[in-house]
């Protein structure tokens, strides 16, 4: 009978741990990354180029993976999470990341907004120097703009 009390009160804390984890989960800080609008940047880039391929979405989809790959590892980011998304399947956010991708940069132009195009941020970078800036951001760990 006491093996069996045993049992119960470790699965019983077992499944409280994860309740509160999840619900942890849940409030984390969201931040998308504008899939659709980055290809559409990128192919406009692309168009005025002499030596872009026709199509850059294999390179845009590379350099978005090594950004949230980015953002993983980056300890500023701890609390967040950070998805792509497409237009049609738009969840409320409380961030989004755009990108203007030229296949021939190393370093890429990025725009991050906060609940509408009036509070916005920017910068250039590799993917590791765009999560950390835009983590610091997010995160308000940076100065206060006024």
């Amino acid at each position: 009978m006491r093996q069996i009390i045993i049992h119960v009160n470790i699965a019983t804390s077992l499944m409280l741990a994860l309740l509160v984890l999840s619900c942890q989960m849940a409030n984390r800080t969201l931040v998308l990354i504008d899939h659709d609008g980055n290809l559409v940047t990128a192919k406009t880039v692309c168009g005025h180029q002499v030596n872009c391929r026709s199509d850059p979405s294999s390179q845009l989809e590379e350099f978005e993976f090594a950004v949230r790959s980015a953002f993983a590892a980056e300890s500023a980011c701890a609390g967040l999470k950070i998805a792509n998304f497409a237009t049609n399947k738009l969840p409320k956010a409380s961030w989004l990341l755009q990108l203007t991708f030229d296949e021939q940069k190393s370093r890429q132009h990025w725009t991050i907004f906060e609940d509408g195009p009036t509070h916005f941020f920017k910068g250039d970078g590799t993917p590791v120097e765009i999560a950390h800036s835009a983590c610091m951001v997010v995160k308000n760990l940076g100065a206060t703009v006024e």
